[in-house]
């Protein structure tokens, strides 16, 4: 019933029960029960009472992502939004005996944070807190203790690497593709590590010989190889080692 209608009846019925009271007169000054003031305060006071009694609509459920992975083992789960990250997903997921679901959510029931990936996927934490900002230090990603805000556009950044230590980099770049400043994060400072200059940009366009795609549930990575070092046939067989996709 509404509060409305039950303000209504409560005055009819008010208005009803009065006739069938008897009436003693009142001191100076004193107001009787049934004066219309009185009763309007009373009833207003049941009405407020009602509302605050209505239940609040229960909130929206959260928005499925494309897969997510499921560790109880590190009391972690990974939400990937990406279709197309899907993929190596499955494959990153089974390979640690977790649970892969395809259309699912996380359970929202005991988070200790989040980390969002360079990808825009989201790692939620269940145990300890201080163990999830080390992991998520170390997929380069943001770490967030309360709702993980819209992941926003991605940017691209390079790491050109003309001479390494390591001699399978030379002659390549990386490029990645993230909803993370990676500028603010440990991979400016493994470029450098490694020989390479990094750069807010893409990897330089001349003298490539060919492109290979190493998609993970956390980066949207392309290696590149140029022709300083290589050239097509020892690019494709580079990819085929890194488990990419060669163009």
């Amino acid at each position: 019933m509404r509060v409305t209608s039950l303000v209504s009846a409560m005055l009819s019925t008010t208005r009803t029960n009065r006739a069938h009271v008897p009436h003693f007169p009142m001191r100076s000054g004193r107001t009787s029960l049934y004066d219309t003031p009185m009763r309007a305060r009373i009833l207003i006071g049941f009405a407020v009472i009602l509302l605050g009694c209505k239940k609040s609509p229960p909130p929206p459920p959260e928005p499925k992502a494309a897969a997510i992975c499921d560790n109880p083992v590190t009391h972690a789960c990974t939400e990937v939004y990406d279709s197309l990250l899907v993929p190596e997903t499955e494959r990153w997921c089974l390979g640690l005996a977790a649970d892969f679901s395809k259309g699912a959510v996380c359970k929202q029931q005991g988070r200790t944070g989040a980390c969002l990936e360079p990808s825009g996927s989201v790692e939620w934490s269940y145990g300890s807190m201080a163990k999830a900002q080390i992991s998520c230090h170390a997929l380069h990603g943001r770490f967030i203790a309360d709702d993980v805000p819209d992941a926003g556009p991605s940017a691209r950044y390079s790491c050109m690497i003309p001479h390494s230590p390591l001699t399978p980099l030379e002659g390549t770049c990386l490029e990645q593709d993230s909803v993370v400043d990676l500028a603010a994060t440990e991979d400016k400072i493994n470029c450098a590590k490694i020989g390479g200059t990094f750069a807010v940009g893409p990897c330089p366009p001349d003298a490539r010989v060919g492109r290979c795609g190493t998609p993970q549930h956390s980066t949207r990575a392309t290696r590149i190889f140029y022709a300083t070092k290589y050239d097509a046939g020892t690019a494709h067989g580079a990819c085929d080692q890194l488990q990419g996709k060669f163009e």
